[in-house]
């Protein structure tokens, strides 16, 4: 019976991760950021470009690793994961320089947050402590659209209870790991933000 039980429990933490992985995750909140005004005639390049820059620039280079059997799709080796961070980077700066010339500001800051959350994640993981990728990946952008579109969206911080079960269960991450990633990303956002406005380029 708990043999049973444990196999459910651990398919489901999987579930979990796979549905809320960053990439994923990263698009969700861009659809949130592209369907808050009414569509335009752009709306589906701005979609194609997110899909392109969020999600498939940060995977391609892992699938690519994958199936060559050098790492699983986490990257739970922390040694092999500083050049997984290179593509998402370049994928991050391209997204935010086409928004911004495009005049798409939340896009473009979006992007620029994750390019500052995962420049930071990265010199974590590298100098001090494996972060989760995870949990910044959820609380990082719920707190963009938190501070730019509505503050009720703010229940979305739920989603982050359990995907941090899901890392802790699988043992694809430490309580302080998962703590980690929960803070930084947030701390980042804030930072970007409060930048913009400075700059007057958010009001």
């Amino acid at each position: 019976m708990k043999s049973t039980r444990h196999k459910v429990l651990n398919t489901l933490a999987y579930i979990i991760s796979y549905v809320f992985c960053a990439p994923l995750f990263s698009l969700y909140i861009a659809l949130l950021i592209i369907f808050k005004e009414p569509l335009d005639m752009k709306w589906h390049i701005r979609l194609l470009v997110s899909l392109l820059t969020l999600v498939v620039a940060p995977t391609i280079h892992i699938a690519y690793a994958r199936v060559k059997g050098e790492v699983d799709f986490f990257v739970s080796d922390k040694r092999k994961r500083p050049k997984f961070f290179i593509a998402p980077i370049i994928g991050y700066i391209f997204g935010a320089a086409l928004f911004h010339i495009w005049g798409d500001v939340l896009l473009a800051l979006y992007h620029f947050c994750y390019l500052v959350i995962s420049t930071t994640t990265a010199f974590f993981t590298i100098v001090y402590a494996k972060v989760s990728v995870h949990m910044a990946g959820i609380t990082g952008p719920i707190t963009f659209v938190v501070l730019t579109i509505d503050h009720r969206l703010a229940p979305l911080y739920l989603i982050s209870i359990p995907v941090a079960w899901a890392r802790i269960s699988t043992r694809a991450h430490s309580p302080r790991e998962v703590m980690l990633g929960a803070l930084v990303a947030p701390l980042m956002v804030l930072i970007v933000l409060m930048m913009a406005k400075a700059l007057g380029v958010l009001s």
